[in-house]
């Protein structure tokens, strides 16, 4: 029996599990994204599959950071376990999270804010939307579809509400605002 054969086999599958890569192609097949790599020493390896947390999906950027590994250390069946890109990688402090892209377009959750940034639009559809607590708005506001307010209403500080009074028109309070 070749030891010597059988010890460099089985240190080759060992070599082989855990590999850092760069993706080169990214394509979608049969319900299954799947990347190029171009792993450890320069062997390019075709077709992996890119296993993706539930609820999440990217697409990554050709020169992308992989982490493969080779399922069984057989490199024939190798799976990318994470990917990352270092060269739109947000700086975040101790505790913070974020989704981002490399556009610029980020949720940022900080512990004084959730933060959401995009460079053209963000939309909220659903059939309700609450805000609960003050809203701020910067900028010119457009309501399509009517408003009802329950409460006050001020405009540059000044009661519009159903509270105030007019010295004009019909019927006239007989007092000024």
């Amino acid at each position: 029996m070749d030891y010597t054969k059988i010890f460099n086999r089985i240190n080759r599958r060992i070599c082989n599990l855990v590999q850092r890569g760069v993706a080169k192609r990214i394509r979608f097949s049969n319900g299954v994204q799947v990347i190029q790599i171009t792993a450890n020493g320069g062997d390019v390896i075709d077709g992996v599959e890119h296993i993706e947390n539930y609820g999440f999906a990217s697409k990554p950027l050709p020169g992308a950071e992989v982490i493969a590994l080779a399922l069984a250390g057989d490199s024939s069946h190798t799976v990318i376990i994470t990917v990352g890109d270092r060269r739109y990688r947000l700086e975040l402090n101790e505790g913070d999270t974020a989704l981002y892209d490399h556009r610029g377009n980020f949720f940022w959750l900080t512990e004084a804010a959730a933060h959401v940034k995009h460079k053209t639009n963000i939309k909220l559809e659903a059939p309700n939307v609450t805000v609960v607590g003050k809203l701020s708005v910067s900028g010119k506001t457009t309501l399509n579809g009517g408003a009802t307010i329950t409460g006050d209403l001020k405009s540059n500080g000044k009661d519009v509400s159903h509270l105030h009074t007019h010295l004009h028109g019909e019927p006239s309070t007989g007092t000024v605002n």
